[in-house]
């Protein structure tokens, strides 16, 4: 995962500058947040489409501080589980209770989890060390490490296959065997891999490399690629979700902040809209045709979609430095990880999404 500007990460860089420097950056972001925030967002535009989106609760991190990455669901057990980057720990929250159970401390910048069920494990990449660890859901005690060098990012796991994809170091997807925790095989790509989605029918995977500005198609069963798409008009493409019914792919790129959809067998151009800055996690929710996005700029936006058209129908206002999230369809929740900052402790927002011609 790209690591953001100090703008909106006043505590990343905090281990590598002195405290004058740090009190002035802080001093700088308090006077030009809200300046910011204007310029980021789509058009600077106020907030609307609340009844689209209802904020349920909010859960307290306490004792998280820095930038929180990726998050992942245990449904059997309605527990999630909470990348802090910055505070090298895995958080466990109880949803249940709406309560923070337990931390697993120790780690090297966390960036990419994912629950695995039938293992009962959740599998973390580390930024410093590159290692992938599985930990036991029970014990919270590591079972197996596995070694991929360095930058370890982005995870996907097909139960289908079971089969677990990570993206790591200067430009790689690993595919690793989820029963033996073995890996299969690398398929090496131009640059560092941000989001990438896979088929589960197919195996097709689709990478987006912000650093070689590309989208780059991988054949997940014969450890190749297959196309790469050089990306002309827009640049840090960081967020991909993908609609494998349609066919179609959500990429965020954020110079500028746009949304565009892409043909996912071609490649061609459906739609291109204005969207939130600084974005990091986008959803396609298949029941209610919406995609929804969260940013780093403080806002949510969610589109929908309607036979190939696309209307932004959602914007609101969130938190700084709120990039990632994680959509749960079964109970149409959104999880915002919301950082420490500016006084603010670091909390989980959860939002229920109302769907089209329901009435709640």
């Amino acid at each position: 995962m790209e690591k953001s500007s100090a703008l909106f990460n006043p505590d990343f860089s905090s281990d590598r500058a002195n405290l004058k420097v740090m009190a002035m950056k802080n001093f700088f972001y308090g006077l030009l947040f809200p300046l910011s925030i204007c310029w980021m967002t789509c058009n600077g535009q106020a907030e609307f489409g609340g009844q689209h989106l209802k904020l349920e609760r909010t859960i307290e991190l306490s004792g998280v501080s820095g930038r929180i990455d990726h998050l992942t669901l245990n449904a059997a057990k309605n527990m999630l589980y909470i990348a802090a980057y910055g505070n090298n720990s895995i958080e466990v929250i109880d949803l249940s209770s709406g309560k923070l159970k337990s931390s697993i401390k120790g780690l090297q910048h966390p960036q990419g989890i994912s629950y695995i069920p039938g293992s009962h494990v959740i599998v973390v990449s580390n930024a410093d060390h590159g290692l992938l660890t599985f930990y036991d859901e029970q014990t919270f005690k590591s079972k197996r490490k596995l070694d991929l060098g360095d930058d370890a990012d982005n995870i996907r796991y097909l139960p289908e296959r079971k089969t677990v994809f990570v993206g790591y170091g200067s430009g790689a997807i690993a595919i690793i065997d989820e029963t033996s925790q073995k890996i299969r095989g690398k398929i090496q790509l131009e640059g560092h891999p941000e989001s990438f989605q896979v088929d589960p029918t197919s195996g097709k995977i689709w990478v987006n490399v912000p650093d070689a500005n590309l989208i780059e198609v991988l054949d997940g069963n014969h450890m190749k690629v297959l196309a790469k798409w050089k990306q002309q008009k827009y640049s840090s493409n960081f967020p991909m979700a993908y609609d494998h019914v349609g066919k179609q792919l959500f990429v965020v790129f954020r110079h500028p902040s746009r949304l565009v959809v892409l043909d996912s067998e071609t490649g061609e151009e459906i739609a291109v809209l204005k969207c939130t800055g600084d974005a990091d996690d986008i959803f396609y929710d298949s029941r209610s045709k919406r995609i929804l996005v969260t940013s780093g700029a403080g806002y949510i936006d969610i589109f929908q979609e309607k036979d190939r058209s696309y209307k932004l129908i959602t914007h609101l206002a969130s938190a700084a430095g709120a990039r990632t999230s994680l959509w749960d369809p079964n109970h149409n929740e959104l999880f915002v990880a919301v950082p420490k900052r500016l006084g603010h402790p670091a909390e989980l927002s959860v939002y229920k999404m109302i769907e089209p011609n329901t009435n709640h």
